[in-house]
């Protein structure tokens, strides 16, 4: 897992979105131009309501939009140690959707609120976050890539979008007695599907249990298998096709 980002619902990014949720160009007009300064966790893709700190920090501010910024929503930001501004927007109908006073200090994976609208609208900027907002719809540099910050930190490879011709690689760790890896491994070998035990120095293994194309129907069979008996799991997006073996 990584060190010092987590993501703000329960369930990891898994390159899914709908077409202008992505974060930078997309093909959906915005202001002056295409350019999306977050990332949307719609409910679509990402159901769960529950916001979490995707980072340890000090809240500069939680609560409806101020005025000028009434197109926000409601707004909480959290600034870290390396002055880095994150904004949930866009999450709630009211401050009630809100858990956390300025001033407060929360850690990464902490609640910080719950979901009622359609997404939550996650942004990142060095800069400050009001007037950061001047370049909501430029590609200026102001805004940086969420999904590229946490999934760097987590050791997951780069940002890759939703298409067709790529290829997931779908990790878990647990155990090297644990039932769970057992289980796994046993649901594995009955469904023929490929995999790898890797063991590590902590004492643990990690299953790498395979790489699908993006659509396939096996990757998603895998992931209900794994959320169904609430197993831990990791999916790394890759462009290449890794062989795995038994």
């Amino acid at each position: 897992m990584g060190r010092n980002w987590n993501w703000p619902n329960v369930k990891p990014y898994l390159g899914y979105y709908e077409e202008g949720q992505q974060f930078g160009n997309t093909k959906v007009p915005r202001g002056r131009g295409f350019f999306h300064d977050g990332f949307d966790f719609g409910s679509a893709k990402y159901p769960d309501t529950r916001l979490f700190a995707v980072c340890d920090g000090e809240i500069i501010y939680a609560n409806w939009a101020p005025s000028g910024y009434e197109a926000l929503g409601t707004v909480i930001v959290i600034k870290n140690s390396d002055g880095m501004n994150i904004i949930y927007q866009e999450f709630g109908h009211s401050t009630s959707n809100i858990q956390v006073k300025v001033g407060q200090r929360v850690m990464k994976g902490q609640q910080i609120g719950t979901r009622s609208t359609y997404h939550l609208h996650l942004g990142m900027t060095k800069s400050d976050w009001k007037k950061a907002q001047a370049s909501w719809d430029i590609d200026n540099g102001t805004w940086l890539n969420p999904i590229k910050i946490i999934q760097e930190d987590k050791g997951v490879g780069p940002v890759v979008p939703d298409t067709g011709n790529l290829h997931y690689v779908v990790t878990g760790g647990y155990s090297k007695n644990g039932q769970s890896k057992k289980n796994v491994e046993a649901w594995l070998r009955k469904e023929g599907m490929d995999f790898k035990i890797i063991d590590k120095l902590d004492g643990n293994v990690n299953i790498q249990i395979g790489t699908f194309p993006q659509k396939s129907v096996w990757k998603n069979k895998i992931i209900d298998y794994l959320e169904t008996n609430k197993l831990n799991y990791e999916v790394v997006i890759s462009k290449h096709l890794n062989c795995v073996n038994k």
